[in-house]
């Protein structure tokens, strides 16, 4: 139990908190002074693709570059401050609330698979089946969803204020995120420990990095755990909502599409390998 603790504490520490704790502190102040434009325009063909407003955008953005839950913070943050709907929230939350490039690349290429050339298939795969999952969430989950939402200007607090709201807002975030981890890999140490056979299915279920570290090297078998993002994961995304902004059935929904896609996409290539 004190080894799982300390796992965690040290994934938080090392990876949580430089990757992120930055970016929450910036993203809230971003949001707040309303200098999202420049992501929301470079983002806009995706959003005009999945009939999103364009300051869905922003989410969408950090989702694909900082992997959860900075996606799912700042689309609450994003209704919150009256930007965009709760529909277009949810879509976006349940479609690119993922890991972050990095931790794909450094995380899963560099130390489980010891193998840059990774680098081009696994994020091949998981990328296009990210968009995938997209689609199927917006034209069948969300199909009579019609952008009719209006966004209302919000009064923006003192420049001083917003600052310290922002540091708090992401130090309260960051330490629920590091609880989660240390809890979720004390578990995970624990099916370690007393489950005999294929423990490594059951922990990345429960928590990815943890379950990855003893899996069995091939990307095309975990890829699909980490596309479903471990139950972990779950509870990470669904603390940084304190106004019931997520609609936690279709992100588990959404999770598992977007599993099943990438499981199929697995199967096909380990199929045409063979």
């Amino acid at each position: 139990m004190a080894k799982g603790a300390l796992d965690g504490l040290d994934l938080w520490y090392k990876a949580l908190i430089p990757a992120l704790f930055p970016f929450m502190i910036l993203s809230n102040v971003i949001i707040n002074l309303n200098l999202t434009e420049g992501v929301n325009m470079f983002m806009r063909p995706l959003t005009f693709i999945l009939k999103l407003k364009k300051e869905a955008g922003y989410g969408i953005f950090a989702g694909l570059f900082f992997g959860y839950p900075a996606c799912a913070a700042a689309c609450c943050n994003l209704v919150k401050k009256n930007t965009i709907s709760k529909e277009d929230a949810n879509i976006c939350i349940a479609s690119f609330n993922n890991v972050s490039p990095a931790f794909l690349s450094g995380f899963v290429c560099m130390e489980i698979l010891e193998n840059a050339n990774c680098f081009l298939p696994v994020f091949l795969i998981f990328y296009s089946c990210t968009l995938i999952t997209s689609f199927i969430i917006r034209y069948i989950i969300f199909q009579k969803y019609r952008d009719t939402y209006t966004s209302v200007a919000v009064p923006m607090p003192q420049k001083s204020a917003l600052i310290d709201k922002s540091i708090l807002s992401a130090l309260k975030n960051i330490g629920k995120l590091g609880s989660y981890i240390i809890i979720f890999s004390i578990l995970s140490h624990c099916i370690m420990s007393f489950i005999p056979f294929h423990p490594e299915i059951l922990c990345m279920l429960i928590e990815i990095t943890t379950g990855l570290t003893v899996s069995d090297r091939c990307y095309l078998t975990f890829l699909p755990f980490i596309s479903l993002g471990g139950v972990c994961g779950m509870f990470q995304t669904f603390s940084v909502d304190e106004n019931n902004i997520i609609d936690k059935k279709i992100y588990i929904l959404g999770k598992f599409i977007s599993a099943v896609i990438t499981m199929a996409v697995c199967g096909i290539v380990i199929l045409f390998q063979s």
